[in-house]
């Protein structure tokens, strides 16, 4: 869900920029494309290890029948596996987020994050609804441990 959901948001993003070059507003496509440069890295990163993560797991399921090709795990494993290292590898993705993205840009793009999400959670901080209302703290406490 968490994977999926980072796709939509990025798919969004892309929308957004792409009609702003439409409205000729090189300001909001600048802005969407720092965005989606910021993501990019973090979404291929979560995407290929929590791929490779399901795909051993698969291969779990199976016990000692896991690796045999009748059952096709091995399969989905290798082409998981080779996903990572077509996509760059985790810390690939990682030292570009953090070199490029981040630190280039004066933190700015984690604060912008940061600041987003504070945004988004904050009109659930007092719902009635108890997993809503928690899950907003836990946001709002992550978002603030990671920008100061």
């Amino acid at each position: 869900e968490g994977g999926r959901s980072m796709v939509y948001e990025c798919a969004k993003i892309a929308d957004l920029m792409q009609q702003a070059e439409y409205a000729g507003d090189d300001a909001a496509v600048k802005q969407h494309d720092g965005r989606l440069a910021f993501l990019t890295p973090i979404l291929k990163g979560f995407l290929t290890e929590v791929g490779k993560e399901a795909a051993d797991l698969g291969i779990q399921v199976y016990g000692g029948h896991g690796y045999i090709k009748d059952n096709k795990a091995e399969q989905v494993f290798r082409d998981v596996r080779i996903a990572s290292l077509w996509e760059g590898t985790t810390q690939i993705q990682a030292l570009d987020l953090l070199g490029r993205k981040i630190m280039l840009g004066k933190l700015k793009p984690i604060n912008e994050h940061a600041a987003g999400l504070r945004a988004q959670c904050t009109p659930y901080l007092t719902s009635s609804d108890s997993q809503l209302r928690s899950h907003a703290w836990s946001v709002l406490y992550h978002s603030l441990e990671w920008q100061y």
